[in-house]
């Protein structure tokens, strides 16, 4: 006949194999990542072209005008660019990085 207790067993230490150390991974898959020079060779704008992009005005969506300022290098292996607002003469989002894939040649 069967009993329904349990046996009292010792614990038992077990290794957990998912532990491991963190390592960092490369932001492409074959751990090559595109140097800064390749990259910037590549940008689609240079500096003081005019560009555009849809911009959020007072609630409502417009084409907003720009001047390239600044090409900078983003680790994600991208261009962000810094740009100068036509109207006002300023940094636009005071010097803000913005994707290259946002903007559109004027």
């Amino acid at each position: 006949m069967s009993s329904n207790e349990v046996e009292a067993q010792p614990a038992q230490a077990v290794e957990d194999d998912t532990q491991e150390e963190y390592t960092e991974e490369p932001l492409q898959k074959s751990g090559v990542a595109n140097s800064e020079s390749i990259v910037m060779a590549k940008a689609r704008f240079r500096e003081g072209q005019l560009v555009h992009m849809g911009i959020i005005q007072g609630g409502q969506r417009v084409k907003g005008n720009f001047t390239v300022h600044r090409k900078m290098y983003n680790r994600g292996g991208w261009v962000d660019y810094q740009l100068i607002d036509e109207l006002t003469g300023q940094l636009y989002r005071h010097g803000a990085g913005v994707r290259e894939k946002d903007l559109k040649p004027q």
